[in-house]
């Protein structure tokens, strides 16, 4: 019963910037708000990937397995949704590859998504695979603070912040596996 009341309230939290979104629609929808909700998914994206990094070192202690998993799930879904945004507002989807390579911040930023995806796919459905991928992470996180701080004009102090969170991480990681 309280292993049910706890995934159903991670749940509800995690679902909590998608209810902001819908508030946001209700009370200042106008042409700013395709701008407004790719940054925004796109901050929740990063925001629950390192929740995901920082959770993982203290899986056992404060938090389970399952919340961990929860927690990578939203993380695909918050970027799902920010490149749905991007093709539905910024550009035609069928030249969406093109632009790919055209733009590093791009490039940066469908990289990471393609490892989260790929992490989310191998965690959900072959768990032998994600403990050797897992890693992966920290180089996601990396990708996307990178994706952060190119696509604004002058990065923003939180990406900063993001990528040196990252690079600790996985600093941390590797000097704890001693490679």
């Amino acid at each position: 019963m309280k292993s049910r009341f706890l995934l159903s309230a991670y749940i509800v939290l995690c679902l909590l910037p998608i209810g902001y979104i819908l508030g946001y629609i209700y009370w200042h929808f106008s042409e700013e708000f395709f701008k407004y909700t790719l940054r925004y998914l796109g901050l929740c994206g990063i925001y629950f990937l390192a929740f995901v990094m920082i959770a993982s070192f203290f899986i056992d202690r404060f938090f389970s397995q399952r919340f961990v998993k929860l927690l990578g799930v939203f993380t695909l879904f918050y970027t799902m949704a920010h490149i749905g945004i991007y093709l539905i507002s910024e550009i035609n989807p069928s030249d969406f590859f093109s632009e790919i390579f055209k733009r590093a911040y791009l490039f940066y930023g469908f990289l990471s998504f393609v490892l989260i995806s790929i992490l989310a796919i191998s965690s959900l459905f072959y768990k032998k695979l994600f403990k050797y991928l897992s890693s992966l992470g920290y180089i996601c996180g990396i990708l996307g603070s990178i994706h952060m701080m190119l696509a604004s004009k002058i990065p923003s102090l939180l990406s900063y912040g993001f990528f040196a969170i990252f690079l600790f991480l996985l600093c941390h990681r590797l000097l704890k596996r001693k490679i």
